[in-house]
């Protein structure tokens, strides 16, 4: 015992002894920050994770409320339509007999003035004659006066309701009015027998000379057809370009659901599902849309919101945890609905913890001082313990100011080269955003007012085409087709522009299966034309196959717009040159002249009218950002107009770009 506290020994006894202390004080100071900030995290995370599920459920209610709202006051409007066109047209029918009694009363036997009468109304067709757009007149003892399918008395006819039609036509028509509208059930067709199902809306008015009630009708399913297309072309037309601001809406192909289908009106996420058919069996619970259980307790509550695991909304395969609501509207069978993405309130979990290490760093430099105030008196208890190695220390503060010296030298240089690589960062970093900040006002600001433009232009049409002379309804197509074309363009540019800053990871493709595919979707366009299509074995590349399918579409697309041989022919060919694959699209069409060769690939360069070929001139223009971005060129040769042409370009077998990040980069 005596020779372990020598005088050698208690230097090290005493620091060894502070040490222990130092350290089990800081292990109990961090344990209970540590144990403090774990707590409050948590709350933070479950508080903001309620946060903001609330504020965007609210959000999702209130655009789902808003196209149900916008449903109801379309319905509204067009009844008001609907009354003012058939009460129009009951005048213009007595406009015309009026003045046809007026000419002829006092000059013609009464028999043959009714006679006459009753052939003009019989006569008279609406809706350029087609349909069931006729007028009819019942006599003041209920019977008919002329009517393409009834005769004699018809005071008995009754709706699906019960309702005596003609006796109600009757009451209206000599009441203090003289006219107004009846609402009731009937059948469709000429047989009157018919389940009277259809509701329908007529006009009733008085001729008072005889006594005539004349009735003009019109189904009321026909109106509300064409707001249900209005309604799905609008929310069609919406692009956006994630869960945010998403509307879908699904229709039940059985009023009960019964049999387990929908049909997908509206979804700008799954293009590929919209107009088909699908079975909510195959689609599964993890569907974009909640699977059959989520249907079922729709149908039973009427509004739900379901949050799960799921395939993305945009098709893209990857799992996706998200929130969806979905109503019931039963008046058309539609379900309609919106939805988010977690992935927002992950990036908000992530900010807070970084939060959470600012703070919790803060505190454990405060724990750390209170450590330099141990370590101080530490050292003040060894000092005297110390003054024994002081000319050791001296040793060394010579050769450490030297070390020191040499390692600030290299730190100023890191630090130079740090600026160097920081300043081109941020050069790097400005241009990206001035780039999406093209791509944004491209998207939105430009297209809002054309929409803007468009929607009154056709309101304009709707409301004011019959008050407009001819030269004005030309204006306002000239208005909504501008502004359709404005449209498409910007489309266009934003597409093109998208080619490198929107480009997929660079993956193993067959080319082949990518080329049947987009023939496959241009089928009904090649199957109208009459096109032959062929192909050789085309190889597997490592490309971007979503732009590989843009390119190979709009090859394909070409071919047969610019032909006009009976049938048009496209082949295309596939051989390897060195480290490279050349690929030539041959067909049969009006060729170019050679002098045109290249202009055909400079963006809106367009060799012919709108009115000769529709497009925007842009589409040769984005097949060569396309290969140009995956290390390769494309050319076209042709022997002159009328003569068909040949688009060639070369793709190279191994990717020419170093990926990074996934992405290739250039």
């Amino acid at each position: 015992m005596k020779k372990l506290f020598t005088e050698d020994n208690i230097y090290l006894l005493s620091r060894l002894g502070s040490l222990v202390v130092i350290v089990l004080l800081s292990l109990s100071m961090g344990f209970v920050l540590i144990s403090g900030y774990k707590k409050l995290y948590h709350l933070r995370k479950d508080r903001m994770r309620e946060d903001y599920i609330d504020g965007r459920k609210k959000e999702i209610e209130q655009n789902v409320g808003g196209v149900l709202e916008q449903i109801k006051l379309r319905r509204g409007l067009a009844e008001k339509r609907v009354k003012a066109k058939l009460q129009n047209k009951v005048n213009d029918v007595l406009g015309i007999v009026n003045a046809v009694y007026e000419r002829h009363h006092g000059s013609m036997p009464e028999d043959e003035l009714k006679a006459l009468l009753k052939c003009v109304i019989g006569s008279i067709r609406f809706n350029d004659g087609r349909g069931r757009g006729y007028a009819f007149a019942i006599g003041p003892d209920y019977n008919v006066v002329t009517h393409p399918y009834a005769s004699g008395d018809v005071r008995d006819y009754q709706d699906g309701n019960g309702l005596r039609v003609v006796e109600a036509f009757s009451k209206l028509a000599h009441g203090p009015e003289g006219e107004g509208f009846v609402n009731y059930l009937w059948g469709k067709g000429p047989d009157l027998d018919a389940p009277k199902t259809s509701p329908k809306l007529a006009f009733v008015k008085l001729f008072k000379p005889y006594d005539w009630v004349v009735v003009i009708g019109e189904y009321l399913d026909d109106m509300e057809q064409d707001i249900r297309d209005d309604v799905v072309e609008t929310y069609r037309q919406l692009t956006p370009v994630d869960d945010e601001g998403r509307i879908f809406i699904l229709r039940l192909l059985k009023r009960d659901g019964s049999d387990d289908q929908v049909r997908v009106l509206v979804d700008p996420l799954r293009h590929d599902l919209v107009g088909e058919a699908v079975s909510v069996d195959e689609l599964g619970d993890d569907a974009p849309y909640g699977g059959k259980a989520c249907l079922a307790r729709l149908l039973g509550e009427g509004e739900i919101f379901v949050e799960h695991w799921g395939a993305a909304a945009n098709g893209s395969g990857r799992p996706s945890h998200r929130m969806i609501y979905m109503r019931y509207y039963p008046d058309w069978r539609w379900v309609v609905g919106g939805g988010f993405d977690f992935a927002e309130l992950d990036k908000l979990i992530e900010r807070e913890q970084a939060e959470l290490r600012r703070e919790v760093s803060e505190q454990l430099f405060a724990g750390f001082l209170v450590f330099l105030a141990f370590v101080a008196i530490a050292m003040l208890v060894s000092l005297v313990f110390c003054r024994n190695i002081a000319a050791i220390i001296a040793a060394y503060k010579e050769r450490v100011e030297e070390r020191t010296a040499k390692l600030r030298e290299e730190i100023r240089v890191r630090l130079e080269a740090e600026d160097a690589l920081r300043r081109k960062s941020v050069a790097l970093e400005r241009s990206n955003s001035e780039l999406e900040q093209f791509a944004y006002v491209a998207s939105h600001d430009l297209q809002e007012p054309l929409r803007t433009i468009y929607s009154f232009a056709q309101l304009l049409e709707k409301r004011y085409y019959e008050q407009v002379d001819g030269k004005g309804r030309e204006y306002l197509g000239h208005i909504t087709s501008g502004a359709l074309r404005m449209n498409m363009l910007i489309e266009a540019l934003l597409t093109l522009a998208r080619v490198e800053t929107r480009g997929r990871t660079f993956n193993a493709t067959d080319l082949g299966k990518v080329f049947d595919d987009a023939a496959a979707k241009l089928r009904k366009s090649l199957e109208d034309a009459g096109a032959v299509v062929r192909r050789t074995e085309l190889p597997t590349l490592t490309v971007d196959e979503t732009q590989i399918f843009q390119l190979f579409q709009n090859l394909i697309t070409n071919s047969v717009k610019y032909n006009k041989s009976k049938p048009p022919e496209l082949s295309c060919e596939a051989r390897r040159e060195g480290d490279t694959w050349l690929f030539c699209f041959k067909d049969n069409g009006i060729g170019v002249g050679p002098q045109y060769l290249e202009r055909v690939f400079v963006v809106f360069q367009r060799l012919h009218t709108r009115g000769e070929y529709s497009g925007t001139g842009i589409g040769l223009a984005l097949c060569k950002k396309i290969v140009q971005r995956h290390g390769g060129e494309i050319w076209m040769r042709s022997e002159g107009e009328g003569k068909g042409c040949e688009v060639l370009f070369s793709l190279p077998c191994v990717p020419r770009e170093k990926e990074k990040n996934g992405k290739p980069t250039t």
